[in-house]
Order: C-alpha cells, then sequence, then structure tokens
C-alpha cells in the first residue's frame, strides 16, 4: 500500500480547540410542528431559546418556506412571537428561523413546521404529507435542518 503522506492544513481543522470559539456553541431549540384541521388558524409563535455557549448570538433573521401555499409572516421578531397571514386549507409551510453571528453569518436555524388539512375535494397526498410518508429521506435532524 502506497502513502501519500499529510495534507496540509489538515492537523487544524481536526485537532481540538481548532475552527473557532473553544468549545463555544449554539444549538438551535428542537424543531417543532402545528397540525390543523381544515379551516384551522395557525397559533402565533415563539421560539424557545437557543443554547448560546459562547454568546455568539447577534441577531435573528425570520423567513417562511412554502411548501404548498403563499403563507407570509404578518409580525413577529426576535424569538416571537410571530404571526402568519395568507394561508388557506391544505397550506404546508416552514417557519425558519436563523441565529447570525456579529458577522451576519447564520450558526444555527430553528424549524416550526405548519400543516393545515386541505378542504374536501382537495387531493390528499400533497405537501408535508406527502414528504413525510413516503422513503424519500426526509428528517428533521437534532441541529434543526432538513436533510
Amino acid at each position: 500500500m502506497q502513502s501519500f503522506g499529510k495534507c496540509p492544513g489538515l492537523d487544524s481543522l481536526t485537532s481540538g480547540g481548532g475552527g473557532g470559539g473553544g468549545g463555544a456553541s449554539v444549538q438551535p431549540p428542537a424543531p417543532s410542528t402545528e397540525v390543523l384541521a381544515s379551516g384551522g388558524d395557525p397559533v402565533s409563535f415563539t421560539f424557545s431559546a437557543f443554547t448560546d455557549t459562547g454568546g455568539i448570538i447577534a441577531s435573528y433573521t425570520a423567513s417562511i418556506t412554502n411548501v404548498i401555499g403563499s403563507t407570509s409572516i404578518a409580525s413577529g421578531s426576535g424569538l416571537g412571537p410571530y404571526t402568519f397571514t395568507g394561508y388557506a386549507d391544505g397550506d404546508n409551510f416552514l417557519l425558519l428561523l436563523e441565529a447570525k453571528n456579529s458577522s451576519g453569518d447564520t450558526v444555527a436555524t430553528a424549524i416550526r413546521a405548519v400543516y393545515i388539512a386541505p378542504s374536501t375535494g382537495t387531493e390528499p397526498g400533497t405537501g408535508f404529507q406527502f414528504l413525510f410518508a413516503t422513503d424519500a429521506g426526509v428528517t428533521i435532524g437534532t441541529a434543526g435542518t432538513l436533510t
């Protein structure tokens, strides 16, 4: 077997203490879901605090990712509460809260998934029903990210 030696810089990436912060870390709160019956209104939602052992978080930025529908944020800032507008039966959306450091880099993301059941006559098997019912490998990880 042939040896190729060391890769320059690899030790700084793999050794303890390298790469920023001396053990400081940021972890989002656990992902959460809200499942509503047809005609339901999403509750105003406040995220739990992020774990921020090094005081890294400087700000938060919230956004909506619509799987189905055109929901948007009506109001909210920081950890919340957040309210929504433009939702309808059958809508599925993610409320994402990005924690940012002083440079504006995202250091962690919290997720709130909302599913509103379709009204009678709407085809089932769409949106979150489809994502979570198929073996497409969609999971919400412990760091609050979709993989």
